[in-house]
């Protein structure tokens, strides 16, 4: 544990937040939230419209994950390497 938060807290000045905590899948070039569904701008309520926009938004979701806990393990494993 000590390890991962010396590598972590050697890293904080030189990477965005973004990058630091692999969420680059979750914005555009300009830093932007990517939606897994349409965005209002928080005008309609904050619920499904039906079990579609459920499976939509659960396997966006479940693939970010999958995606960002395969980018971490990768980046530690480079991280050893040096």
């Amino acid at each position: 544990m000590r390890r991962i938060f010396k590598l972590l807290t050697n890293k904080i000045d030189s990477f965005q937040t973004v990058n630091l905590f692999h969420y680059k899948p979750l914005v555009d070039d300009n830093l932007k939230v990517i939606f897994y569904l349409p965005f209002d701008n928080f005008i309609s309520r904050p619920t499904f419209s039906g079990i579609e926009d459920y499976l939509t938004y659960k396997t966006g979701v479940v693939n970010f994950v999958n995606s960002r806990n395969k980018r971490i393990e990768n980046y530690f494993r480079n991280e050893r390497n040096k």
